[in-house]
């Protein structure tokens, strides 16, 4: 079962995803082994970037300097990411450089997640809409949308304690964003 904080941005995601045109190139950044959109969206190549060479992406590497040239992708990618880059700015600049004129880069930040960091992967920042309106400045157009609320930033903590608490999610996936969020999903056009 997932977590209260993954079921909510699974639904907030899911209808940015259906405004992504079907049969162009995708790079997943930090998608790992799992590529959990993979199949939310339909990829001419489908392409993951991790620093984690075990999970076997296609490109070894950061979000700071994504090798691809210019404009190589239509849709990017970055769900839970940008919070573990160093310099945001930077890797949104890359994945602003590799994509295609029209590009879209689908995306999504935690705003009241508990610290996720292990190892080489840190956990440095989190967003509020202000803070995304500012990073994302240079796409042509950008739609944010906050999910979740305080509940559950709390579901989350207690539910990674007590399992028992993630029977609430349906429920609480319906409950509408207030100005305490618990994330972002956005779409930005370039």
């Amino acid at each position: 079962m997932k977590s209260i904080y993954r079921s909510q941005l699974d639904a907030a995601l899911h209808p940015l995803f259906e405004k992504i045109p079907d049969g162009g190139r995708v790079l997943d950044v930090g998608g790992g082994q799992n590529n959990p959109y993979k199949n939310w969206v339909k990829a001419k190549t489908y392409h993951v970037l991790d620093v984690d060479p075990a999970t076997k992406p296609h490109i070894v590497g950061d979000a700071h300097a994504i090798d691809a040239k210019k404009g190589t992708y239509d849709v990017v990618i970055a769900t839970e990411v940008l919070e573990h880059c160093h310099s945001p700015h930077e890797a949104v600049g890359e994945i602003h450089r590799v994509l295609a004129p029209n590009g879209v880069l689908v995306g999504s930040v935690p705003f009241a997640y508990p610290y996720h960091g292990n190892g080489a992967m840190k956990d440095y920042y989190r967003f509020s809409v202000d803070g995304l309106q500012f990073l994302l400045r240079d796409f042509s157009s950008v739609e944010i949308i906050p999910f979740g609320r305080m509940s559950t930033y709390v579901l989350t903590i207690l539910g990674n304690k007590l399992k028992y608490f993630k029977i609430l999610n349906p429920l609480l996936e319906r409950v509408p964003a207030t100005k305490t969020y618990a994330g972002c999903v956005f779409l930005a056009r370039k």
